[in-house]
């Protein structure tokens, strides 16, 4: 059985940065491949922020979330493939899943609003 693996975190870059781009020959860990050594990658399904060219994946500042890639080797008579998923990383990743999160966002909306009406309270009193 054919396994793959990432051996980096896959990172959104920051804001107005260019894409950070993988080639996914070297970022991908084969096993039980067998002698193969081309490969086809393709992604899961279509992600924003996310493209693939080839054996290049490139993320930018749009992606976060998770993603998935089917590697696959041999032929139509031997074929080989494994899927593989990573969460995108990075505080860019990170504060994108907060702000697209819905039930985050209230959380957080509640979270201050409560703190700006109870603020008096949570400074207390200055010393005398």
């Amino acid at each position: 059985m054919a396994t793959a693996t990432f051996n980096t975190n896959i990172e959104t870059p920051a804001p107005n940065a260019r894409a950070n781009s993988y080639d996914l020959n070297t970022v991908i860990t084969k096993d039980g491949f067998g002698d193969y050594i081309s490969f086809v990658y393709r992604l899961g399904e279509k992600y924003k922020g996310v493209s693939l060219l080839d054996n290049i994946l490139n993320i930018d500042e749009n992606a976060y979330g998770e993603i998935s890639v089917t590697v696959s080797a041999g032929d139509k008579n031997r074929p080989i493939q494994a899927t593989i998923s990573t969460k995108l990383y990075g505080f860019y990743a990170t504060r994108l899943e907060l702000i697209n999160n819905e039930s985050t966002a209230a959380a957080f909306q509640n979270a201050i609003a409560s703190a700006k009406n109870n603020w008096s309270s949570l400074v207390g009193n200055p010393p005398a």
